[in-house]
């Protein structure tokens, strides 16, 4: 359609030059035809009628041609075609007919192609009636001049047809240039769009970034506060809670100390007395392990267990609480029992958990705890004759926080976080929770562990895994972690949660256990007094060509002595063991004890009075006391708490070393301070060994995880 008007237009501007020239040519034909003659004739030629009616033709073409200017067009067409047929037929000439070509051209540019054609036959018919009726053209004339006409019409016929290819071309390049053009248009309009929300986005990200930042800063306050917090909670917690433990451990396991034997219901409650004092001291801890580190969670201690040992002591726990409700507790333990694999505190604590919500939501009747094996578990239940659970609330009741409307509401306490910590300690187990219950009638909660046998072959009294690497697949990756420092020990169980983790305390064990266990990885701490030569001689001497060794420093307390330059360094709680053991590592007889908390120097010298090696204890209860006794008693170890009254512990140190008389003497650190912060940056190495070295693309792989590790954490 686009195409025809196109050509409509085209023909029609055409027409209004044709029709000016034709104008003029017509004119000029008029004026000469009726102009005088030299011999004084009125005209010049008798074919002046012939223009006069071109010119009224024209004249009417000219007054038509804005308002019907296809009707002006075909007039102007038989208006020639007739002024030409007159003139000839006046005339008699054929050469006149030769004009006949005029309007062939004409019509090839003013008319289609059918046109043309019809026009060209109309010429032709016309000249040969005329010859026909007329008798005077010779046949040769005649013959030349519709050879001239076929041509010019021929000729024209091809100009068109190529003229309309031409026009076509154009038509369509336009058309897709337009096309084009509306594509760029959106296209445009679409990136303007779309640089308006960059410019919107760009303003969200900048805005973004300054909340970021002011977070981080929050968060880094926030970090700052929480360790502040864990520094000064963990010593006026764990001092007084070592106190606890302390002299109940020596009141019921050295009660020959006191001179005369305790009464057996004192011995006895003394026992439960010395029993939750440890669980508490080691609840304690693990609260502010959760504070004190960015990545916390529980560390489970494994150990082989009997659960009936667990039962009964969880049992005597709750049995006064029980007492006083006029309830009744009944165990119903089956006989062969096989032993798990867990942390024997994390399970009291289930237990204890269970016990105290069973006794909070009883009135009347028995709690009963269940205890057997089934499918290579062992379930453990709690049941009892309470209010009971509604069963839309079976899935509510582990979430956090969450305390169920009873009637018997206002009575409870508590923040609902028992069954919430159960359900983890127990999934941490590898195992899994459940209740059952109906209301009116009491409620059951079940858990379940993976009974796990535990040849001798493989208990090893120098290593020890955490559970949840013990519940793992035995396709999980083994790490064999060679350190002497427990919080270290803790660092890397608590992170490498995808692995199966081994903890050891020496490179000779250390060989022994990588030919049994055959690890994937061994990680090596060279915090410790392991240097260069020991961990080349120890890759050396593994027969394990593929093993992975991982040597670097790791955080804990070897860090924390090399960074005082103490000889030891002990985190409170201390048990009378570990104080022993560290002293035993040197020669000396003569010890100071430094330290605000006069029980906790009193605790300490009634454990050094036991010691094997039988030792001379002097004690001072401030930094400057303890400077004088220096100079008096020159005493060869020095125990010493960093948390002091008239000074802290640092500055006590400078000050000793440049007296002469502790210039020998080793100083050991007690104290429930740790100076560590998880943010500073270790000082050493960090190396990757392979006995059989390292091919060039494991290079690279190693590279290419050490960026993205550098990646991952922003550095």
């Amino acid at each position: 359609m686009m195409e025809k008007n196109i050509q409509k237009d085209l023909r029609l501007d055409s027409f209004a030059i044709i029709l000016a020239a034709t104008t003029i040519a017509i004119w000029v034909w008029f004026s000469w035809a009726v102009m005088p003659t030299e011999d004084g004739a009125t005209i010049r030629s008798d074919t002046w009628p012939a223009s006069a009616f071109m010119i009224g033709v024209l004249l009417v073409c000219y007054l038509i041609k804005r308002h019907l200017p296809y009707t002006a067009v075909v007039l102007f067409t038989l208006g020639i075609l007739l002024t030409i047929t007159a003139v000839v037929l006046h005339t008699r000439n054929l050469a006149f007919s030769y004009t006949y070509s005029i309007l062939i051209v004409f019509s090839g540019i003013l008319f289609s192609r059918v046109g043309l054609m019809s026009i060209a036959s109309m010429a032709g018919l016309l000249i040969f009636g005329m010859a026909y009726f007329m008798n005077e053209f010779h046949d040769a004339d005649l013959a030349l001049l519709a050879i001239s006409l076929g041509l010019v019409t021929s000729a024209m016929w091809a100009s068109t047809y190529h003229l309309q290819t031409a026009l076509f071309w154009s038509l369509d390049g336009y058309q897709e240039a337009h096309k084009n053009e509306l594509i760029v248009r959106e296209q445009k309009a679409k990136l303007e769009r779309t640089l308006l929300d960059l410019d919107a986005a760009m303003y969200q990200l900048q805005r973004t970034n300054v909340l970021l930042v002011e977070a981080r800063n929050q968060a880094e306050e926030a970090r700052r506060v929480k360790q502040q917090f864990a520094q000064t909670i963990s010593h006026e917690l764990r001092t007084p809670l070592n106190l606890i433990v302390g002299f109940t451990e020596t009141m019921v396991k050295s009660p020959e100390y006191y001179g005369t034997p305790l009464a057996p219901a004192y011995a006895r409650d003394l026992s439960a007395v010395y029993r939750n004092a440890c669980h508490l001291q080691n609840l304690v801890n693990d609260v502010l392990d959760l504070a004190r580190l960015d990545q916390a969670y529980l560390l489970l201690v494994p150990d082989k267990i009997n659960l009936h040992h667990i039962i009964e002591d969880a049992a005597n726990t709750v049995r006064g609480l029980l007492e006083r409700r006029e309830l009744n507790l009944r165990l119903d333990i089956a006989p062969d029992l096989p032993p798990i694999s867990g942390d024997a505190v994390r399970i009291k604590q289930v237990l204890l958990n269970l016990l105290n919500n069973a006794v909070r939501f009883t009135n009347q009747g028995n709690i009963t705890v269940r205890a057997y094996s089934k499918d290579h578990q062992v379930i453990v239940g709690v049941a009892d004759t309470g209010i009971g659970i509604p069963p839309e609330k079976f899935a509510d009741i582990f979430e956090p926080f969450l305390q169920l409307e009873n009637p018997m509401q206002r009575q409870k306490n508590g923040a609902g976080l028992g069954l919430a910590i159960s359900k983890q300690l127990v999934e941490l187990h590898g195992g899994s929770i459940w209740v059952e219950s109906e209301v009116g009638k009491g409620s059951c909660f079940y858990f379940s562990f993976p009974a796990v046998t535990v040849t001798p072959d493989t208990a090893l009294d120098t290593i020890w895994m955490p559970a949840s690497a013990q519940t793992q697949s035995s396709n999980t990756p083994l790490v064999l972690v060679v350190t002497r420092s427990p919080s270290a020990a803790s660092l890397i169980s608590r992170n490498l949660t995808q692995y199966r983790t081994v903890i050891i305390g020496d490179f000779r064990r250390a060989q022994q256990v990588a030919q049994r266990l055959m690890p994937d990885y061994i990680i090596l701490d060279t915090a410790a007094d392991f240097n260069e030569g020991d961990v080349e001689r120890f890759v050396n001497d593994l027969s394990l060509p593929n093993i992975k060794v991982l040597s670097c420093p790791l955080p804990g307390e070897e860090l924390l002595r090399q960074s005082l330059a103490v000889d030891g360094y002990i985190i409170k709680p201390v048990t009378q063991e570990r104080l022993w053991d560290m002293i035993s590592q040197f020669e000396g007889r003569r010890v100071l004890l430094v330290d605000d908390d006069r029980d906790f120097v009193r605790l300490i010298t009634r454990w050094l009075s036991s010691s094997p090696r039988k030792v001379q204890t002097a004690s001072a209860y401030s930094g400057s006391e303890a400077l004088a006794v220096i100079k008096q008693v020159q005493p060869e170890i020095l125990l010493l708490d960093l948390n002091l009254a008239d000074m802290d512990g640092f500055q006590l140190i400078k000050q000793m070393r440049l007296l002469p008389e502790a210039k020998n003497m080793r100083i050991i650190v007690v104290t429930a301070y740790e100076i560590f912060d998880a943010s500073e940056h270790l000082q050493g190495k960090l190396a990757i060994r392979k006995p059989s070295g390292l091919s060039a693309a494991e290079v690279i792989q190693w590279i290419e995880i050490y960026l993205r590790g550098l990646i991952k954490v922003g550095h």
